[in-house]
Parts: structure tokens; sequence; C-alpha cells
């Protein structure tokens, strides 16, 4: 799992990875404060490498934690955005 662009100003994608198809990908962003403030889900997830676009842009500037749960898998990233 990658992040790009980070820092960002807004938008940014969420590149996932999966060797099979996936029923469900979660992706939630969480503030310093541990809330989730901005959450995904896709559904019928294929394999390869997909991104998903994340609309960041209501956040105010700050460190963000990011978890992506791929079924079993769970993956975590920071995320900066700045204004």
């Amino acid at each position: 799992m990658s992040l790009y662009p980070n820092p960002t100003s807004g938008l940014f994608y969420v590149e996932v990875q999966s060797a099979e198809p996936q029923n469900k990908v979660t992706v939630d962003v969480f503030d310093i404060l541990g809330r989730v403030v901005l959450s995904s889900t896709e559904a019928h997830f294929q394999s390869g490498e997909t991104d998903l676009l994340m609309d960041g842009a209501r956040l105010p500037s700050g460190l963000y934690l990011v978890r992506v749960s791929q079924g079993t898998l769970v993956k975590h990233h920071s995320l900066i955005i700045t204004r």
C-alpha cells in the first residue's frame, strides 16, 4: 500500500495491490485523537493494482493515520495534509 501525493492539500490516492480478488477493501482515515474523519469501502475489488481516490479537502491541516483493510490484512500509513 502507498499514498500519494503525501503531503497533500486535499485529494490523494491509496494504491492497493492484491494477488487475488477481494470482496471488500476499506480505507479509514483517523485524526490525531483517533476519530474516523474519512472512510471509504470498495466492494468487489479486483486482483492487481488499483488506485482509490480519496478526498481530504474538508480536513484541516495536520497529521493523519490511514488504515487499509483487505480481508485479514491491515496496513497503516501516515498522511500529512497541508493548506
